[in-house]
């Protein structure tokens, strides 16, 4: 750490005797859990004061939002900042749909996006499949059950299973169980 942080003194400002916060009679391995949180304090106030001096005279990157709170990190490359502004980042880290990334490149935007497979996708489209409920549960919306069902179609994708077994299935259900069509409420069940 000590050799990342040396190299603080090639910036601008530059920042020399970095080690000067290392400087203590014993190792960090033997210091007491006091001593090792007062030097955890000490270089996260100055890192912290750096990286604020940095960034009211040169460009930083925001992730995040107001609303979910943000954080802001100094650009040591120019170029990545365009017309003077920093770029702001949103991340989701969730399943999308295939057309999504076009609409956001048409909006002046850029999408990082990453292919996913096996688990992971069933992971991300049992996730999806919460909010997509969670969606239509807040707005009521016919939209929010086409969205509901496209995510279970890439479900029974994924498993193999056709649409027509699902119909089967689903069928075979409403044979044994019934559907939902006498709007019963069941209130109690009482044991002999």
């Amino acid at each position: 750490m000590v050799n990342l942080l040396k190299r603080l003194g090639d910036f601008d400002p530059p920042v020399h005797n970095i080690e000067d916060f290392f400087n203590h009679s014993s190792g960090i391995q033997a210091m007491s859990k006091k001593g090792y949180k007062n030097l955890e304090d000490r270089l996260d106030a100055f890192l912290c004061a750096y990286a604020a001096y940095w960034l009211a005279n040169h460009k930083g990157k925001v992730f995040g939002d107001d609303r979910d709170g943000f954080i802001t990190i100094p650009i040591l490359d120019e170029n990545g900042v365009r017309e003077g502004r920093s770029e702001r980042i949103k991340v989701y880290n969730k399943l999308i749909r295939d057309k999504i990334p076009q609409i956001i490149e048409n909006s002046g935007k850029k999408a990082i996006i990453e292919k996913v497979s096996g688990t992971e996708y069933l992971d991300l489209l049992n996730a999806k499949l919460g909010e997509e409920l969670q969606e239509y549960l807040d707005s009521q919306r016919v939209e929010e059950l086409a969205d509901l069902v496209e995510v279970i179609y890439a479900i029974l994708e994924l498993k193999e299973v056709s649409r027509q077994e699902f119909e089967d299935i689903r069928k075979q259900k409403v044979e044994e169980s019934g559907a939902f069509q006498d709007k019963l409420l069941l209130k109690e069940v009482i044991e002999d």
